[in-house]
Protein backbone atom coordinates (compact mmCIF):
# COMPACT_ATOMS: atom_id res chain seq x y z
CA UNK A 1 0.00 0.00 0.00
CA UNK A 2 2.39 2.59 0.81
CA UNK A 3 4.46 1.50 -2.30
CA UNK A 4 1.17 2.67 -4.28
CA UNK A 5 0.80 5.37 -2.37
CA UNK A 6 4.82 6.68 -3.26
CA UNK A 7 4.18 5.96 -6.70
CA UNK A 8 1.23 8.16 -7.31
CA UNK A 9 3.24 10.72 -5.13
CA UNK A 10 5.86 10.44 -7.37
CA UNK A 11 4.05 9.72 -10.93
CA UNK A 12 0.62 11.60 -10.44
CA UNK A 13 0.25 12.54 -14.08
CA UNK A 14 0.98 8.41 -15.01
CA UNK A 15 -1.70 7.97 -12.35
CA UNK A 16 -4.54 10.43 -13.88
CA UNK A 17 -3.33 9.42 -17.86
CA UNK A 18 -3.92 6.01 -16.92
CA UNK A 19 -7.14 6.52 -15.49
CA UNK A 20 -8.46 8.44 -18.30
CA UNK A 21 -7.26 5.90 -21.04
CA UNK A 22 -9.39 3.20 -18.78
CA UNK A 23 -12.25 5.49 -19.00
CA UNK A 24 -11.54 5.91 -22.60
CA UNK A 25 -11.26 2.48 -22.92
CA UNK A 26 -14.50 1.68 -21.65
CA UNK A 27 -16.51 4.09 -24.00
CA UNK A 28 -14.99 2.53 -27.50
CA UNK A 29 -17.87 0.17 -27.88
CA UNK A 30 -20.56 2.44 -27.58
CA UNK A 31 -19.07 5.01 -29.77
CA UNK A 32 -18.17 2.50 -32.39
CA UNK A 33 -21.88 1.53 -32.31
CA UNK A 34 -22.63 5.17 -32.26
CA UNK A 35 -21.07 5.90 -35.49
CA UNK A 36 -22.46 2.75 -37.40
CA UNK A 37 -25.57 4.58 -36.61
CA UNK A 38 -25.14 7.94 -38.37
CA UNK A 39 -22.87 6.37 -41.03
CA UNK A 40 -22.33 3.27 -43.90
CA UNK A 41 -18.96 2.18 -41.55
CA UNK A 42 -20.00 -1.56 -39.48
CA UNK A 43 -17.64 -2.79 -37.08
CA UNK A 44 -16.50 -6.53 -38.14
CA UNK A 45 -14.95 -7.46 -34.92
CA UNK A 46 -11.65 -5.88 -35.37
CA UNK A 47 -9.64 -5.03 -32.79
CA UNK A 48 -10.36 -1.81 -30.76
CA UNK A 49 -7.06 0.37 -31.20
CA UNK A 50 -5.11 1.17 -28.26
CA UNK A 51 -5.71 4.94 -26.66
CA UNK A 52 -2.69 6.72 -25.43
CA UNK A 53 -2.62 9.85 -23.58
CA UNK A 54 0.46 12.37 -25.19
CA UNK A 55 1.64 15.48 -24.40
CA UNK A 56 1.05 18.52 -27.05
CA UNK A 57 4.94 17.95 -28.00
CA UNK A 58 4.60 14.05 -28.61
CA UNK A 59 1.54 14.34 -30.58
CA UNK A 60 3.63 16.97 -32.75
CA UNK A 61 6.41 14.83 -33.41
CA UNK A 62 4.28 11.85 -34.11
CA UNK A 63 2.18 13.75 -36.68
CA UNK A 64 4.85 15.77 -38.59
CA UNK A 65 7.92 14.25 -40.34
CA UNK A 66 9.80 17.10 -38.96
CA UNK A 67 9.16 17.31 -35.62
CA UNK A 68 7.22 20.86 -34.34
CA UNK A 69 7.13 21.89 -30.87
CA UNK A 70 4.04 23.57 -30.92
CA UNK A 71 0.81 22.20 -33.33
CA UNK A 72 -2.72 22.09 -33.09
CA UNK A 73 -3.72 18.40 -33.40
CA UNK A 74 -6.03 16.97 -30.75
CA UNK A 75 -4.95 13.69 -31.83
CA UNK A 76 -4.64 11.42 -34.59
CA UNK A 77 -5.25 7.41 -35.48
CA UNK A 78 -1.64 5.76 -36.35
CA UNK A 79 -3.13 2.33 -38.30
CA UNK A 80 0.15 0.59 -38.27
CA UNK A 81 0.51 0.17 -34.98
CA UNK A 82 -3.74 0.46 -34.08
CA UNK A 83 -3.29 2.92 -31.67
CA UNK A 84 -4.99 6.65 -31.31
CA UNK A 85 -2.94 8.99 -29.60
CA UNK A 86 -4.82 11.94 -27.84
CA UNK A 87 -3.26 15.06 -26.68
CA UNK A 88 -3.61 15.55 -22.95
CA UNK A 89 -5.10 19.18 -23.23
CA UNK A 90 -7.38 20.65 -25.50
CA UNK A 91 -5.57 22.81 -28.60
CA UNK A 92 -6.67 26.34 -28.78
CA UNK A 93 -9.96 25.87 -31.03
CA UNK A 94 -11.24 23.64 -27.85
CA UNK A 95 -12.18 23.58 -24.42
CA UNK A 96 -12.44 20.89 -21.94
CA UNK A 97 -15.89 19.55 -21.76
CA UNK A 98 -15.27 16.08 -22.88
CA UNK A 99 -12.55 17.25 -25.10
CA UNK A 100 -11.19 13.64 -24.96
CA UNK A 101 -14.14 12.04 -25.63
CA UNK A 102 -14.58 13.98 -28.57
CA UNK A 103 -11.14 13.50 -30.01
CA UNK A 104 -11.62 9.65 -29.41
CA UNK A 105 -14.97 9.38 -31.33
CA UNK A 106 -13.50 11.77 -34.21
CA UNK A 107 -10.51 9.21 -34.52
CA UNK A 108 -12.53 6.19 -33.87
CA UNK A 109 -14.11 6.87 -37.17
CA UNK A 110 -10.51 6.53 -38.68
CA UNK A 111 -10.45 3.26 -36.96
CA UNK A 112 -13.18 1.94 -38.96
CA UNK A 113 -12.13 3.54 -42.24
CA UNK A 114 -8.82 2.37 -42.45
CA UNK A 115 -10.49 -1.71 -41.48
CA UNK A 116 -13.31 -1.28 -44.02
CA UNK A 117 -10.98 -0.50 -46.72
CA UNK A 118 -12.16 2.84 -47.15
CA UNK A 119 -8.36 4.11 -47.20
CA UNK A 120 -8.24 2.65 -50.47
CA UNK A 121 -11.49 4.22 -52.10
CA UNK A 122 -10.85 7.82 -51.21
CA UNK A 123 -9.60 10.45 -53.73
CA UNK A 124 -6.94 11.66 -51.49
CA UNK A 125 -6.40 10.87 -47.54
CA UNK A 126 -8.29 14.38 -46.86
CA UNK A 127 -11.36 12.85 -47.66
CA UNK A 128 -11.43 10.93 -44.81
CA UNK A 129 -11.87 13.98 -42.10
CA UNK A 130 -15.72 14.42 -44.27
CA UNK A 131 -17.24 11.51 -42.09
CA UNK A 132 -14.63 11.98 -39.03
CA UNK A 133 -15.93 15.84 -38.67
CA UNK A 134 -19.30 14.73 -39.10
CA UNK A 135 -19.56 12.57 -36.38
CA UNK A 136 -17.65 14.56 -34.38
CA UNK A 137 -20.40 17.37 -35.05
CA UNK A 138 -23.08 14.86 -33.83
CA UNK A 139 -21.48 13.45 -31.06
CA UNK A 140 -21.22 17.19 -29.57
CA UNK A 141 -24.72 18.12 -30.34
CA UNK A 142 -26.57 14.64 -29.24
CA UNK A 143 -24.31 14.76 -25.83
CA UNK A 144 -24.76 18.38 -24.97
CA UNK A 145 -21.01 18.72 -25.31
CA UNK A 146 -20.15 22.52 -25.58
CA UNK A 147 -20.49 23.24 -29.13
CA UNK A 148 -16.80 24.68 -28.94
CA UNK A 149 -15.79 20.85 -29.17
CA UNK A 150 -17.52 20.99 -32.84
CA UNK A 151 -15.25 21.38 -36.10
CA UNK A 152 -15.63 24.74 -37.43
CA UNK A 153 -17.71 24.17 -40.68
CA UNK A 154 -15.11 26.29 -42.84
CA UNK A 155 -12.39 24.15 -41.42
CA UNK A 156 -13.70 20.94 -41.67
CA UNK A 157 -14.33 21.79 -45.47
CA UNK A 158 -10.48 23.06 -46.40
CA UNK A 159 -9.23 20.00 -44.37
CA UNK A 160 -11.40 17.21 -45.89
CA UNK A 161 -10.92 18.12 -49.35
CA UNK A 162 -8.07 17.16 -51.79
CA UNK A 163 -6.18 20.07 -53.09
CA UNK A 164 -7.45 20.20 -56.45
CA UNK A 165 -10.90 20.18 -55.14
CA UNK A 166 -10.38 23.69 -53.77
CA UNK A 167 -10.17 26.22 -56.39
CA UNK A 168 -10.44 29.03 -54.78
CA UNK A 169 -6.82 28.31 -53.37
CA UNK A 170 -3.72 28.39 -55.15
CA UNK A 171 -1.45 26.15 -55.10
CA UNK A 172 2.25 26.08 -56.04
CA UNK A 173 3.08 25.45 -59.79
CA UNK A 174 -1.05 26.23 -60.64
CA UNK A 175 -3.20 28.95 -61.53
Amino acid sequence: MIRVFLFILLFPTLVFADARVSQLQALVPGMVEFIEEHTDYVYKGWDYPDIIINTQKEICAGVYAEPRPDCDVAGYYNDDTNTIYIRDSPTQHMVEDRFSEVVLVHELVHFLQYHDGTYEEVKCRQNLEKDAFMIQEKFVSLQNIDPKQAPDPLFALIVSSCPREMPFLMFPGEG
